[in-house]
């Protein structure tokens, strides 16, 4: 079964941006995972391993919208 994780994103200048990550953990198939973005551009990673953003638009860091 694959799962679907989507992480929302703004910038202060109210610009959006998303994260949609696709994983599998199916037996005989093989673990994979899948992660594309849009709106926003990867700019390294924090202490923990977790990819940090930027806005396309602006250069502007973004952070992640509560739920």
């Amino acid at each position: 079964m694959t799962t679907h994780t989507r992480r929302y994103f703004s910038c202060p200048n109210g610009h959006q941006g998303l994260e949609h990550t696709r994983e599998t953990d199916q037996p005989y198939g093989g673990d994979w995972s899948m992660t594309d973005v849009s709106g926003i551009v990867e700019t390294g990673k924090d202490a923990r391993g977790y990819p940090m953003y930027k806005c396309i638009r602006c250069s502007q860091p973004v952070k992640e919208n509560e739920q």
